[in-house]
């Protein structure tokens, strides 16, 4: 039964998990300020209890007025309900998307999971589930009875994660898991989420309790009253528990840092040191894998298209991106100290370099199984269909249309190639249209550099000192951006080397200053280039007497155009939504303010929709022609106008998402078709 389970290293220190002073002391931290965080809530609740029944003896006292005070005991008691309805607030993980396994079907893999919970000495989980994701966790549904009693924890395996690790790494993945619940100090995280639970409910959830005050706050003052000043003490209390829900998070993400490191050495202690660093170095790639294969099925529906498997294509992507990460050489550790580890306080994970580090401390020798995880699992082919189909479940929520038909993944593996080629250019352009959008003016503008630059510069263009220009231009912005995280403190490294020279963050301040202007030189110089070459192409094609990149340009020109209004009126909807939730609440005045606005974006998304109806789409692979990019773009219906509520916000939102991803799309796919033809012309006279 226990075929596929790679063996423990034979040898592995007595005290090799024994808690770091560090682990310790952060852990006292954390426990400090949750009692005192609990401590100070309960007394809250306390206190607004004993104000009800204060009240109450008040309104039962046979005085007068007794209208103002059942006006106070109903604001006493809508106090204590605001404060208690957090504290009883159930958490319940979602599961609609996860496939629940029995031992019964899966045998070897319960096996497997049963005897690693004994190595580790973790509970074995209440059930087990699979999803699509390049994931593992434990997850448990918690209330306030969680604190006091044990709760069975359930194990979630995703198969992205199945699907591109070996045994080995797949046992040091799960250990890691346990390893968490093998840790005494693991009982904190379930204060944290107690915590974190009642101060989210109360700074930032909205329910029939605020609309209650709303509504009670609306009426007569004499009435009222009471209402405004509670709307003033849930003001203060909302900022103040903000700060302190920040102070909570800050000590644990702290501590729980240092379970990471811990739970590692769990999984080194039953996998050796490599297992665990190893797969770390796939699931970003994996997880890269899988979105890129999703991108693409989904992309795949527009032709009629549906793939069995979407975990094959995932794989064989995969294995594409590790082939070329394999040539990088990296000496002896898998993760670069050098590379940015961007600065997160509240990140509750380490960086990967500093995971190895740890990892190998004491390096631990094991036994590399190279079997495929899969081999776990009985019947695999029926579990990646019904995640599949999961999948497509999500795209279509109505289900999949009854003529769709699941193909054998062979069929979309052409597609997929098809698309992926389309982000790969012509290499004697020496990357200079690489991660950019390639934005081109109208043509109207091109009369004059047309007639400025001569067809026999045509064969010379990408010259070596072109060459050597892009590569400047890359270096260059890559140097920018890389000081700009550091200067800004976004990342953990206090220094930067250029050129074997180091800086340090007071130095790179003041050379960023010079590495403006070099990027606006920069920019200046990419602009006029693209104009030289477009209009040198131009030209040479006006000579020979064609038209196929006249009109490939014009395209891609009047794309340009509706690309970067959706962008401009997309930042303006963006920055509205953040703007309105920064405030929070908003008078009627406001109010009205920001209706019109969000007005104003749908108005501006059906003016270019309407410039979009006369664009025909032709020649691009896997679009349909003869179609509008309006027809393309939005075939769905559109949310231009309503009244300002969070439903038509959402609505908007994703109108303005799907229809900008969909104009990428097409942007991408020009681009491809505009530089081939651009290749053809320059780099086919090269050769003549």
């Amino acid at each position: 039964m226990l075929e596929f389970y790679p063996p423990s290293p034979p040898s592995v220190p007595d005290d090799f998990l024994k808690p770091s002073r560090v682990y310790i002391i952060k852990t006292v931290v954390t426990l400090v300020a949750v009692v005192l965080f609990m401590a100070f809530y309960l007394s809250m609740v306390a206190g607004s209890i004993w104000l009800v029944y204060k009240m109450f003896m008040f309104v039962t006292d046979g005085s007068d007025y007794v209208v103002f005070k059942i006006l106070m005991l109903a604001g006493s008691v809508m106090l204590a309900v605001f404060l208690l309805k957090s504290l009883f607030k159930r958490h319940k993980v979602e599961q609609e998307n996860m496939l629940e396994i029995k031992e019964s079907d899966q045998p070897e893999l319960f096996a497997f999971i049963r005897r690693l919970c004994e190595e580790t000495g973790a509970p074995f989980p209440r059930k087990i589930f699979l999803n699509s994701d390049v994931n593992a966790a434990v997850f448990y549904n918690s209330s306030i009875l969680s604190l006091f009693f044990p709760v069975k924890k359930n194990l979630l395996i995703g198969a992205g994660l199945v699907n591109t690790l070996n045994l080995s790494e797949f046992k040091a993945v799960l250990a890691h898991e346990f390893g968490h619940f093998s840790q005494r100090t693991m009982k904190i995280g379930s204060y944290i989420l107690l915590v974190n639970r009642i101060i989210f409910t109360i700074v930032e959830e909205r329910d029939s309790w605020d609309d209650a005050l709303r509504a009670w706050a609306s009426i007569d003052p004499r009435i009222s009253f009471p209402a405004y000043i509670l709307i003033a003490i849930i003001w203060v209390l909302r900022k103040f528990l903000a700060l302190v829900f920040k102070i909570i998070n800050l000590v644990y993400s702290s501590l729980s840092r240092q379970m990471e490191f811990n739970a590692d050495l769990v999984a080194v202690s039953v996998t050796g040191s490599d297992a665990i660093v190893d797969s770390l170095a796939k699931i970003d790639k994996a997880s890269k894998a899988l979105n890129e294969t999703q991108y693409y099925l989904y992309n795949a529906t527009e032709n009629q298209k549906y793939s069995k498997d979407m975990f094959s294509h995932q794989k064989r992507i995969f294995d594409e991106d590790m082939v070329v990460e394999k040539t990088k050489d990296r000496g002896k550790t898998v993760f670069n100290k050098e590379e940015f580890v961007f600065m997160d306080p509240y990140s509750t994970h380490p960086s990967d370099f500093e995971r190895e580090e740890n990892a190998k401390k004491y390096h631990i020798v094991g036994v590399k199984d190279k079997r495929s995880a899969w081999k776990l699992f009985n019947n695999s082919e029926k579990l990646r269909l019904e995640l599949t189909t999961g999948f497509y479940n999500n795209v279509f929520p109505e289900g999949l249309p009854p003529e769709a038909e699941l193909s054998d993944p062979a069929v979309l593996d052409e597609y997929i190639e098809q698309e992926r080629k389309e982000s790969i250019y012509h290499p004697s352009f020496h990357g200079l249209y690489d991660h950019r959008n390639y934005i081109v003016e109208d043509i109207v503008n091109f009369d004059y550099f047309i007639e400025r630059w001569a067809v026999d510069e045509l064969a010379n263009l990408f010259n070596d000192e072109v060459k050597a220009k892009v590569a400047e231009i890359t270096k260059d912005f890559n140097d920018f951006n890389n000081m700009t995280v550091i200067s800004e403190g976004y990342v953990k490294n206090k220094t930067y080397i250029i050129e074997g020279q180091t800086y340090t963050k007071k130095q790179i301040g003041n050379l960023l200053k010079d590495y403006e202007k070099k990027i606006e030189n920069h920019d200046s110089w990419i602009k006029d280039f693209d104009r030289k070459v477009a209009a040198t192409c131009l030209k040479s094609e006006r000579l020979q007497g064609h038209d196929d990149f006249l009109k490939a340009f014009e395209f891609h020109a009047d794309i340009c155009k509706i690309y970067l209004r959706f962008t401009n009126n997309y930042d303006y909807f963006v920055k509205l939504v953040n703007d309105l939730n920064a405030r929070g609440e908003v008078n009627e005045s406001e109010f009205n303010s920001f209706e019109v606005a969000f007005n104003d974006v749908g108005e501006e998304t059906g003016k270019i929709l309407s410039s979009a109806e006369d664009i025909i789409i032709e020649g691009l692979n896997n679009i349909e022609s003869s179609k509008t990019l309006r027809e393309y773009i939005a075939p769905e219906t559109v949310y231009i106008e309503g009244a300002l509520d969070s439903y038509w916000v959402n609505e908007l939102g994703n109108t303005q998402e799907n229809i900008l991803r969909r104009t990428l799309r097409i942007l991408h796919k020009s681009t491809y078709v505009l530089l081939s033809k651009q290749a053809d012309i320059l780099f086919t006279t090269d050769s003549e």
